[in-house]
């Protein structure tokens, strides 16, 4: 989103990284996901010569001299001058941003991962230096950053019990089975299960869960689920526990990048004829959920479902996949997009087939700024209407 900057008439663009719960403990803290805001700096053409290294992310420039430090210097002495191992927890507001992808299993890679630092402002707000997020003047996405914090976990508020701790997943054909340890004081464990890290659902996808393990089963093959559990008590919930992931064998059945097949991800409604939004086995384009988009509209008038941060190549070809019943007073669908530019593009098709899936595109502009800020699928009744239409399979194409 732009908005007026903070320093003096400049404009800034705020980042929020997302949350991502894939970082193994460090020996001298306990990591908690937490999401990320950058203060991004627009150049205008009126400022002054920005020197060309300024224009690469750190996210690069950092790995590139750590890659040269390691070839100059094989015996890994240490370059570190007059310095002291921090205790646990002393600097609980020190944050580290590291690059997702240098990340594996072993805890050593979140030093070699880790390319800017910043501060917790928040609890979900990290400060960090304009051009660590920045590549060449636009934004870089949040899907490519990890966050990592120096402090301990705080206690749990009014008797909650702490957060869950040792969670593991193993996938098998059709099912995934989770185990995590004890919590002291916990009466239940509720489990949050996504397709997207980092998206876990609003609400929980299973509760009540009294033991320390659970088999999740009905799921697709050849997908990757990700989980975090709360532990829960008379006095309230506990925060996530860290993020695990398992995969089932076989062939994905519906591979797009969103497939509605555990959760809505991050898409939210709009509009005065939409009641809600959810998951739905009633209708499926591909796969065995699709994501239903419930009307109880009183008029006529247009309303959306839509996200943000979708990151999609400017050129890439959108195909989204709607059903309609027999009878519904459901006139025009209009898939559209906005980047961080405001540029705007849309699609309006009023040629549709009750009963039946219809296939709608629309074209990502050579000039849009990815990530989007705005994509999404408006809906038009034509009078008072209450029923439900179906969308599923949203997917693209690289140009």
């Amino acid at each position: 989103m732009r908005r007026a900057g903070p320093f003096g008439n400049a404009t800034s663009q705020e980042v929020q990284v997302n949350n991502i719960h894939r970082v193994r403990p460090l020996a001298a803290a306990l990591l908690a996901g937490i999401a990320a805001l950058a203060t991004v700096n627009v150049i205008h053409a009126a400022d002054a010569t920005v020197r060309p290294e300024a224009a690469v992310s750190p996210m690069k420039r950092v790995a590139e001299a750590r890659d040269k430090a390691k070839a100059e210097n094989p015996d890994g002495s240490d370059r570190v001058y007059g310095g002291k191992e921090a205790d646990k927890g002393a600097y609980p507001f020190q944050v580290a941003l590291l690059t997702t992808d240098r990340l594996d299993s072993s805890p050593a890679s979140q030093a070699n991962a880790q390319f800017c630092g910043g501060s917790l402002i928040a609890p979900q707000w990290v400060l960090t230096a304009a051009h660590c997020l920045n590549e060449n003047g636009r934004p870089i996405s949040p899907d490519v950053v990890t966050v990592l914090t120096g402090g301990a976990a705080p206690p749990p508020p009014n008797g909650a019990p702490y957060a869950v701790t040792g969670l593991v997943a193993t996938g098998g054909t059709g099912k995934v089975t989770l185990s995590w340890n004890a919590v002291a004081g916990a009466t239940s464990y509720s489990l949050y299960r996504t397709a997207k890290s980092g998206s876990e659902p609003a609400t929980p996808s299973v509760t009540g869960i009294t033991g320390t393990s659970y088999t999740d089963t009905g799921l697709n093959d050849g997908t990757t689920y990700y989980y975090r559990v709360v532990a829960v008590n008379g006095a309230g919930s506990s925060g996530f526990s860290t993020e695990t992931h398992a995969a089932t064998p076989g062939t994905n059945p519906d591979p797009a990048q969103f497939s509605f097949e555990t959760d809505i991800l991050p898409w939210k409604p709009s509009g005065a004829q939409i009641s809600g939004i959810a998951t739905s086995a009633a209708q499926h384009f591909a796969g065995k959920q699709s994501m239903a988009v419930n009307f109880n509209g009183t008029s006529a008038g247009t309303s959306s479902v839509d996200i943000s941060g979708a990151v999609v190549p400017a050129g890439a070809t959108i195909t989204f996949h709607v059903w309609i019943p027999a009878g519904s007073k459901v006139t025009t669908f209009e898939p559209y997009l906005q980047d961080y530019n405001w540029g705007w593009a849309s699609n309006s098709t009023s040629s549709l087939t009750a009963g039946a899936w219809n296939t709608l595109t629309l074209m990502v502009p050579a000039t849009a700024v990815t990530p989007l800020n705005r994509l999404g699928l408006r809906i038009t009744t034509s009078a008072a209407w209450t029923g439900t239409v179906y969308v599923d399979s949203i997917d693209w194409t690289a140009p």
